[in-house]
């Protein structure tokens, strides 16, 4: 049986070089289908049950471990382990029959037979260097989801899969210095509960390196009724009423996550323009809500919000983007970190993966090449640097603007 080559040798073996029960998480539902074209044939891979993730801290994997009973061969889990680790976008994979472990590099495309597998920290390092981070933008992404939202039945409302890929793919564009960013998320994924658990990380982690300074961010829509949500479920249940403000009427510097209209801010002329009153860097994040709509014109007058607050990192969320010749939210924003629709599906790429000569040719790795969403270089005389501010990141330099990445094309839905 698989269950006893998991529990007989495979968790034993994981425990005996350092994986402590509570980063090992047993049986994780995928809920997701993958649709693989091949020579014009598609076809439809069932949701799946993973036998173990490896997480370095509570909601944030590294690898995937797929177990199969000691008469097969590790080989045969192989691909599954793949499907798995592209869905749940973590650059390994693991398949082991007890007697032997085969590795897959998901980022380089190397397999290769291991005797043991590695430690938590040998584990943690060869993540890090391959989404291109150092021990503080690393401990960025280590800081813990938030957990004071809660459902109705009084649990803990945790991150689902696609929802902490977007999360920990946004952080890590923010790491390598890109400063517009962009998520499509079908309605009804959670969108506004993924930006808060980007907002959470961020503010966490610049309590520890800045205490002196508050963290601060701009939620922007069109429309009141798409504040009300995002403020009132998500955003209050988790940092609580006194952070938060409803930008209107005049300028309030005291606060720490603003939400507005962009109708609010710009009023009907110039001399009404209530965001000039916020100095250009007083916001660090500005979090643009159906980013599809007026923000992507260029002749837009909400653009002007944008332009003046434009040394913050801006990041796009719809469901919906638009291209014509008046809107282009993919020229605005750079192409999507990562989508997830029920419609068409997930397609996701590995978060900082390395440069594009180090992707080879191997089945399911394609590239994306260095476009409106790669690294974009600071703008001249911006001293912010990869995670755009002295309060996040001291002494940090300009990203590579020529750094290019490897994509996972993975299509999924949720069910």
């Amino acid at each position: 049986m698989e269950q006893e080559t998991c529990d007989d040798v495979i968790l034993p073996a994981l425990e005996g070089v350092g994986w402590s029960p509570d980063q090992i998480r047993p049986q994780v539902s995928v809920k997701a289908r993958r649709v693989v074209s091949a020579g014009g044939a598609a076809r439809t891979i069932a949701n799946g049950v993973v036998d173990y993730v490896l997480e370095i801290v509570p909601g944030l994997p590294l690898a995937v471990v797929e177990a199969k009973r000691a008469h097969r061969s590790a080989a045969d889990g192989v691909q599954q382990a793949i499907r798995y680790a592209e869905q749940l976008d973590v650059p390994l994979a693991y398949a082991s029959n007890g007697s032997e472990v085969i590795e897959r590099d998901m980022v380089l495309g190397v397999e290769r037979v291991i005797s043991t597998f590695p430690t938590p920290p040998e584990m943690w390092a060869r993540y890090a260097e391959q989404h291109g981070l150092d021990d503080e933008t690393g401990a960025l992404l280590r800081q813990g989801f938030n957990r004071n939202k809660r459902m109705a039945s009084g649990e803990v409302m945790q991150p689902r899969w696609y929802q902490s890929t977007a999360v920990h793919g946004a952080l890590a564009a923010m790491a390598r210095g890109e400063r517009r960013l962009l998520l499509l998320m079908a309605t009804g994924t959670g969108k506004t509960f993924t930006a808060m658990q980007i907002v959470h990380k961020l503010r966490a982690h610049a309590k520890v390196v800045t205490p002196e300074r508050n963290y601060r961010v701009l939620y922007l829509a069109d429309r009141d009724a798409l504040l009300k949500q995002p403020m009132g479920k998500d955003f209050s249940p988790a940092f609580g009423g006194d952070p938060l403000m409803r930008v209107s009427g005049a300028a309030n510097r005291s606060r720490e996550i603003y939400f507005a209209t962009y109708q609010s801010l710009t009023g009907v002329g110039d001399e009404d323009e209530l965001f000039r009153e916020y100095p250009p860097d007083f916001f660090d994040l500005v979090i643009v809500d159906e980013c599809h709509r007026g923000s992507a014109s260029e002749n837009s007058s909400w653009r002007r919000v944008l332009d003046h607050f434009a040394s913050a990192v801006q990041l796009g969320l719809t469901a919906t983007p638009k291209q014509d010749d008046t809107v282009d939210t993919y020229r605005y924003f750079g192409e999507p970190l990562f989508t997830y629709s029920l419609r068409q599906g997930h397609r996701g790429r590995v978060p900082g993966a390395l440069p594009s000569s180090t992707c080879g040719p191997e089945p399911g790795l394609g590239r994306l090449g260095a476009g409106p969403g790669a690294a974009r270089p600071l703008r001249p005389g911006d001293p912010r640097g990869p995670l755009h501010h002295p309060r996040l990141r001291a002494g940090s330099s300009p990203a590579d603007a020529d750094r290019r990445r490897c994509a996972v094309p993975v299509t999924d839905s949720a069910t």
